[in-house]
């Protein structure tokens, strides 16, 4: 059946829309923090709007190309969408959901758009040439020994372990892993024709290099298992004699790729020989994501919630708190408990074993080895993410994403998946559906991305000593997204500070009297902020309220019983009041936790010099 031209334009739009994020989010440092993937989840929100419009409005459209696991993926949505309000931060809860909506989406959609024509070469094509542009931007900045980061630069920590677009090394290795995969697969797949194949070629051979870079153990064994995986089941496809020669070779070859990187790499081998001495932190972040799973085993403490929680049950020491636990399946559990686990491992299961169930059967080589690298991708994705979490990084899923959406897309159009045929009222319900959805969603997207900006603008006044200025645009972010603790908290200490230096008595009180206020507001949005704890515990010393400082001083330490910085606190606060015993105490604390705090150190000899035992 002939496409109408406006259905074939309306598609080319969607399809461009779509792109734009697995394009772009991993140039903008892979958009790891909200404020850069913002933009890029308007634009899945946008063309999911006009994909909305093509299942209502356009009656050739009488398939729906409904890919495997897309049920389970809206059930674990769903899930994660109610649990918003039971979150230990519901404003960190509802970021995880939109990221997720626009992941599941996108998919949604890519699997109907991509496949016709070209469409699926182009999309695959540029998703290489990115992933091969970051790679000679490594190799580039690593030749330059620069540790630049676009106009920032590299945290120190990571030295001159390359991670082109990205903070981290270990995400820009997932990706790289991405596409070398993707390489492998059109390199021996005759259909995708010579330019395709050498592209493939190329971001198989390039990324090597900028891989070994990173210094990435998580990238590499992600790399190892993706190739592993996609050579394999090629090889499966043809026979059982290849899938013999392919199970001989394929260790061998990734063996002796595991020697030349000890044998020749001085900065790897010390990495490798010290994940084999168990000196990582990775590990001690595991113990912790445990014990929260065991605290709320089966609902999970909510989206985004293992960074707050986690202070009672932390085992690592000497660095501040983790954000993630370094295991997307911990972390999964811990946050969303084991039906949210459960209920993403059916997303991703059902997919998978539906393709490969398929893959021998299936007619083309060229479905069957997109088949084989769509199952690498996620083997290598899998492995990688057992010691990272790029599955919570928004570029890094989008390009999973793509992938996946595009290959599903032509396994839908070659007729190896079937499509669905809804009658046309349900098809404009499912249509409308969609599209007042995306509307919904970029509404709040949108509404929390203008708060974060004007929360940045009402920083960066604060910091040029603008306070008028700056409490209006806390003020403007607060109205426009008032579950965002942030805006609450910074126009607390902003109170503070000026009741601090107010000579007037009277309005030093009320000033005190609206911080205060202000920071148990953020404690209703977010019980386990220690920012607002430890703002209330200044204002209370600075009022001159000691028993009340050292009440928030001690709810600090339950929530954050292993930072050595707080035990200093309650150290300085009882020393204040004369209680010298408890004082010694919590400095000797302290230098339990980090012995190398100057702070604490000092303080407890003092002590120990007054006679205090």
């Amino acid at each position: 059946m002939r496409v109408p031209r406006a259905l074939a334009a309306l598609d080319v739009v969607v399809l461009a829309l779509l792109l734009l994020s697995p394009l772009g989010a991993p140039i903008a440092f892979g958009a790891t923090r909200f404020h850069l993937a913002a933009p890029f989840i308007l634009t899945v929100c946008l063309a999911l709007v006009l994909f909305g419009v093509r299942v209502a409005a356009f009656p050739s459209v009488r398939r729906l190309h409904v890919p495997p696991g897309t049920i389970w993926g809206l059930a674990f949505l769903a899930y994660a969408a109610v649990r918003i309000p039971f979150a230990a931060s519901p404003y960190e809860a509802r970021i995880e959901v939109f990221t997720i909506a626009a992941a599941l989406g996108a998919y949604f959609a890519l699997a109907d758009v991509a496949g016709a024509g070209r469409r699926w070469r182009i999309a695959l094509a540029l998703l290489l040439v990115v992933l091969t542009l970051i790679a000679w931007y490594m190799i580039v900045l690593h030749a330059r020994e620069s540790r630049s980061v676009l106009h920032l630069v590299r945290p120190e920590g990571y030295g001159m372990r390359a991670s082109g677009t990205y903070g981290c090394p270990n995400h820009v290795a997932q990706i790289l892993a991405v596409g070398m995969t993707l390489g492998l697969a059109l390199l021996f797949m005759a259909d995708a024709g010579w330019p395709l194949r050498l592209l493939g070629a190329y971001a198989l051979a390039l990324p090597v290099y900028p891989l070994v870079l990173t210094q990435s153990r998580a990238g590499m064994i992600g790399a190892a298992a993706g190739l592993g995986t996609t050579g394999f089941l090629m090889a499966w496809r043809r026979g059982a004699r290849w899938a013999l020669v392919a199970i001989l070779a394929i260790p061998l070859l990734l063996g002796a790729a595991g020697w030349a990187l000890w044998s020749f790499s001085p900065p790897n081998r010390e990495r490798m020989a010290r994940a084999m001495r168990w000196e990582d932190s990775r590990i001690d972040m595991w113990r912790t994501a445990a014990g929260v799973i065991q605290e709320r085993p089966w609902l999970g403490h909510g989206g985004d919630s293992f960074r707050y929680v986690q202070g009672p049950h932390q085992t690592y020491r000497g660095v501040a708190r983790a954000r993630y636990a370094h295991n997307e399946f911990l972390h999964l559990a811990a946050d969303h408990g084991l039906v949210g686990f459960a209920l993403f491992a059916l997303f991703f299961g059902t997919g998978a074993v539906r393709v490969l169930a398929r893959l021998r059967r299936m007619r083309r080589d060229r479905d069957a080895f997109l088949a084989a690298a769509l199952l690498g991708v996620l083997a290598g994705s899998l492995a990688h993410n057992f010691f990272d979490f790029t599955f919570h990084l928004y570029g890094n899923i989008m390009v999973f994403v793509l992938v996946a959406g595009t290959v599903m897309a032509v396994l839908f159009g070659s007729g190896e998946l079937t499509p669905r045929y809804p009658r046309l009222p349900w098809r404009r319900v499912a249509g409308g559906a969609i599209g007042l959805g995306a509307v919904g969603l970029g509404v709040w997207v949108a509404r929390s991305f203008v708060a974060v900006l004007l929360l940045q603008q009402g920083v960066r006044a604060q910091e040029r000593s603008e306070n008028r200025r700056a409490d209006a645009l806390f003020e403007r972010a607060g109205r426009l997204d008032p579950g965002h603790w942030g805006p609450v908290v910074r126009r607390a200490d902003l109170l503070r500070r000026q009741a601090f230096w107010n000579p007037d008595p009277a309005m030093r009180a009320e000033m005190i009297e609206e911080a205060e206020a202000r920071y148990r507001e953020a404690l209703e949005l977010n019980p386990w902020l220690i920012d607002a704890y430890d703002g209330l515990h200044q204002l209370y010393r600075s009022a001159g309220d000691d028993e009340r400082a050292l009440a928030e001083l001690q709810a600090i330490i339950e929530r954050a019983p292993v930072l050595a910085q707080h035990h200093v606190a309650l150290g300085l606060q009882l020393r204040r009041m004369g209680r010298l015993e408890e004082a010694l105490a919590a400095f000797n604390e302290a230098l339990r936790q980090d012995p190398s705090d100057p702070v604490a150190r000092a303080n407890r000899n003092s002590l120990r010099r007054r006679g205090v035992r």
